[in-house]
């Protein structure tokens, strides 16, 4: 476990050399240098033998297969045990970490999952999209820089957000003339608004299931899939929740659609149970599947809890999904 001067060290250096010098080019030789066969059991059973490539040859009973089984999984969300443990289970610890990241506690436990959350009425939405959209609290501009640029994407598409708290990021999408929107939160939301959908992380499983999904243009998601697995939201425990989750991202998705990604890029680390943040050989994982268009955004902040590993930048990487999966 860090000591806070090593972590405090590590975190500056990284916030200097990230606001610096990082760039999608220098992203892509990153993660080009991380060996994938290393690291694929720490993908856990259901994505350990999938890989993904640009042909054009695409593979749509490996793709089926795929969904169906990361979609079935999913269905453990119904029922979780609480609250969750103070630090992981040791036969898990590995896999969470892929002995490569670091670890720390930053530990939380509040109930989102099956909770009744919130009101999203009409003059709700309405008010959001009247303000300024600065990605929620985090009060930057990365996220309308990010739409803004790539609203070619968005104008009359179906778009998704992944785990939202207030609909700032849903409200952004409908002013750039989204036809309509769905939210996955596992808080229950209410609305009436009548281009907007919400669901819980189960049903959207159900619906796939059953073959009732139909595949959105576009996915948004800003600081929500780093807990995946971490049980802080009442999510199960999973060390590869959030590697799972953009699978499925995936899969909701139509061919050579578009995952707009926001999640803590610094040094690997699990800060448990708060978040993960992302170094090369989590996020080389976490990126599998897609395409790199874009990294866009150099939002750091300094804060008290540098302690734990969470001073982290936090851009948005624009993915596309390539078309072809196949088994190894």
């Amino acid at each position: 476990m860090l000591s806070k001067k090593q972590a405090t060290a590590l975190i500056f250096l990284y916030y200097v050399w990230f606001t610096v010098t990082y760039d999608v080019k220098t992203l892509k030789n990153d993660l080009s240098t991380v060996d994938l066969n290393e690291l694929l059991q720490y993908r856990g059973p259901i994505l350990k033998h999938i890989w993904y490539n640009d042909s054009h040859i695409t593979h749509g009973h490996h793709e089926k297969s795929l969904c169906h089984s990361l979609f079935v999984d999913a269905l453990k969300t119904k029922n979780v045990s609480w609250p969750p443990p103070k630090m992981p289970p040791e036969e898990l610890l590995d896999m969470y970490t892929m002995r490569k990241a670091h670890f720390a506690d930053w530990y939380f436990a509040q109930k989102y999952n099956g909770g009744v959350g919130y009101d999203w009425s009409t003059n709700v939405v309405e008010e959001f999209m009247r303000k300024p959209n600065i990605c929620g609290g985090y009060r930057v501009n990365t996220c309308v820089v990010t739409m803004e640029t790539y609203q070619h994407y968005i104008n009359d598409k179906v778009c998704l957000v992944i785990g939202s708290e207030s609909p700032w990021a849903e409200a952004a999408l409908l002013n750039l003339k989204a036809k309509h929107v769905i939210t996955i939160e596992y808080m229950e939301i209410k609305t009436d608004y009548p281009k907007l959908t919400t669901y819980h992380p189960s049903t959207v499983a159900e619906l796939n299931i059953k073959n009732l999904w139909e595949p959105v243009d576009l996915i948004f998601s800003f600081s929500s899939l780093e807990h995946d697995g971490l049980g802080r939201y009442g999510d199960p425990l999973n060390p590869f929740g959030d590697l799972e989750s953009v699978a499925r991202a995936r899969c909701l998705l139509k061919p050579r659609g578009i995952l707009m990604l926001g999640v803590p890029m610094a040094p690997d680390t699990v800060l448990w149970n708060a978040h993960r943040t992302y170094g090369k050989y989590r996020l080389a994982l976490l990126t599998m599947g897609f395409d790199i268009l874009d990294l866009i955004g150099t939002f750091c902040y300094i804060e008290e809890h540098a302690v734990r590993g969470g001073d982290v930048c936090q851009p948005i990487i624009v993915l596309q999904k390539t078309e072809a999966i196949h088994t190894n």
